[in-house]
């Protein structure tokens, strides 16, 4: 989310040329092992959990929840039937 990322993708073509052990251009430009969402949850950064948070919920809010369930067709599958989205970074794209 936010800076993170923006700050990441300047680390990217230097990540890819020159491989310096760490596992992303997240890690190396944050001098950080952990994942993004340990990081996140460190007491200095928990804003930034806080505000990815809140960009999630706002991205939610803007489509109905029905557009999920009925365009992959949520009326015709099993009670217990699980629906995995692969990609598309909001579900809508794949409806």
């Amino acid at each position: 989310s936010g800076d993170e990322s923006l700050q990441s993708s300047g680390y990217l073509s230097q990540f890819l040329r020159t491989p310096s052990g760490d596992v992303s251009p997240f890690n190396a430009t944050f001098k950080t092992p952990k994942t993004v969402w340990e990081w996140r949850e460190e007491p200095h950064n928990i804003w930034r959990a806080r505000r990815f948070a809140v960009g999630m919920k706002g991205g939610g809010d803007m489509f109905p929840a029905s557009i999920f369930t009925e365009g992959v067709g949520g009326d015709k599958l099993p009670a217990d039937a699980l629906v995995v989205d692969v990609g598309g970074s909001i579900g809508s794209v794949t409806v």
